[in-house]
């Protein structure tokens, strides 16, 4: 059956710099992608915390004359990412450095490709059709979490139709990714758990995956040990640079397996928190994860098993769907002591709202649940809903 696969994909940046004060390196890293005149593309948070300031003062070491735009929303629209592109275009910048959590770097990533030419994103949407290299593109990610600086997509929410769109291509991949744990100490707790179960479920995602393959059932594993060992130091001890630092590349782990084998139901059954309710992408993931693990155990309890033991979980003596069943129990209790609720109802959405909420989650989200081990429609869905209210 593996035979009978699609070739094992791998895509990454052509550079990853990651570790304590890797961020030093940003301005050798624009010269060496010929860049001359930088458009720094952050949010207001990021930049009222002063990190845009340490990646600014780095270019200015170098002479780098650079401008910024910061006016990314969180859960950005396609008209933010073309605001983005016009900005470069208009200052003629010649590369690109996100620095931020998912929503810069997927704008960012958008203005890269779409400044060249002056078309919008929403011409790119899909796979594959993004005609070409746009301009070079740094990411610097702030939180561990959304792993956007190692994968080739983007992700942005459409504000007429209330869902969220995506462009995969390799030419929307980062040329360099900077990964310095000094860029997390900043994050609130309630951001440090958003971003760590977001970047958990990547790798749990990734693990079960039709397309899973040797690359990414490798990785996946590793970042689901090194978020489920430091997940809970860093949110409640922030400034403990060890947990920072194995958070930091557990999550970019995770953005690498889930590129390699793609995502699943957790973010189809996720997104319609976000785009009718305007929660938070990770408590989103954080509210449906455990029970879309309980539905995918069925038919894959020798990957669940092995997640149970990843996260910690003693299995010798279960049976393999009782070990299976520990995965999600464990991923529970993470998601729990990170102070997230997994029950629908405490976040004021009515009951009524369910069957227009699995509605949702399954018909604009095709492209995700090619990937998920068990097939899954409304009628699922609404159950999973129902399950957890």
């Amino acid at each position: 059956m593996d035979a009978e696969k699609p070739p094992a994909l791998l895509r990454i940046p052509r550079v990853i710099l990651s570790g304590a004060h890797a961020l030093g390196a940003v301005g050798n890293e624009v010269r060496a992608l010929k860049g001359s005149k930088p458009l720094v593309v952050s949010d207001p948070g990021v930049v009222q915390v002063g990190l845009t300031t340490h990646v600014q003062d780095l270019l200015d070491e170098e002479g780098l004359p650079h401008e910024l735009f910061s006016d990314v929303e969180p859960e950005p629209s396609v008209a933010t990412a073309d605001n983005c592109a016009a900005f470069a275009r208009e200052m003629d910048a010649d590369i690109i450095v996100a620095v931020g959590g998912g929503s810069p770097i997927d704008v960012a990533k958008a203005a890269a490709v779409c400044a060249p030419t002056g078309t919008s994103i929403r011409e790119y949407l899909g796979m594959d059709n993004v005609p070409g290299p746009g301009l070079p593109l740094i990411c610097i990610p702030t939180t561990a979490g959304t792993g956007s600086e190692v994968s080739p997509a983007l992700v942005l929410s459409d504000e007429t139709t209330h869902t969220k769109i995506a462009a995969w291509s390799r030419f929307v991949l980062a040329d360099t990714a900077i990964i310095d744990p000094i860029m997390t100490v900043t994050c609130p707790p309630k951001t440090t758990a958003d971003s760590g179960i977001d970047a958990l479920s990547h790798a749990v995602e990734a693990f079960v995956s039709v397309r899973a393959n040797p690359f990414s059932d490798a990785i996946a594993l590793e970042a689901i040990r090194l978020i489920g060992t430091n997940l809970r130091m860093a949110y409640s001890t922030g400034s403990d640079m060890n947990a920072r630092l194995q958070m930091a590349w557990g999550a970019t782990m995770a953005g690498i397996a889930f590129s390699c084998s793609g995502l699943g139901c957790i973010h189809a059954l996720a997104y319609p928190f976000t785009t009718f309710y305007q929660h938070s992408h990770g408590t989103a993931i954080g509210i449906v994860m455990p029970a879309a693990m309980r539905f995918n155990s069925v038919g894959s309890e020798e990957k669940l098993s092995r997640i149970a033991q990843a996260m910690g979980v003693d299995i010798d003596g279960l049976s393999p769907r009782d070990a299976a069943l520990k995965a999600a129990d464990a991923v529970e209790r993470l998601i729990n002591d990170a102070g997230i609720v997994t029950k629908i109802s405490a976040y004021d959405i009515p009951e009524t709202r369910l069957p227009d909420l699995a509605q949702e989650a399954i018909t604009p989200n095709e492209r995700l649940l090619l990937s998920n081990p068990r097939p899954m429609g409304v009628p699922d869905a609404l159950k999973i809903y129902k399950g957890i209210y």
